[in-house]
């Protein structure tokens, strides 16, 4: 069970009633619950302003923000001396 939906669970709020208050679909809230995607940085930031900070970004995002973190430092420090990338 993750966070948002324990937080959903304990305080009685139905997946259609709080999709409506953070601006998404429910069908899109529940794939969020469910680990089958994650929320974007603005949706993020609504759940957790909604939820009083109950559920952070954090607990939505990390996985997507571990992963640009490290993209970028491949991208941009694994570079020739030419500048390009290397292949």
């Amino acid at each position: 069970m993750t966070k948002l939906e324990k937080y959903m669970q304990d305080n009685c709020i139905s997946q259609r009633g709080f999709a409506k208050k953070i601006g998404t679909t429910p069908n899109h809230l529940g794939r969020i619950i469910k680990g089958q995607t994650q929320a974007g940085l603005r949706l993020a930031y609504a759940i957790e302003k909604q939820t009083h900070g109950a559920v952070e970004m954090k607990d939505l995002i990390i996985e997507e923000i571990t992963w640009n973190i490290f993209f970028k430092k491949i991208l941009y420090n694994d570079k020739r001396a030419d500048g390009n990338p290397r292949v």
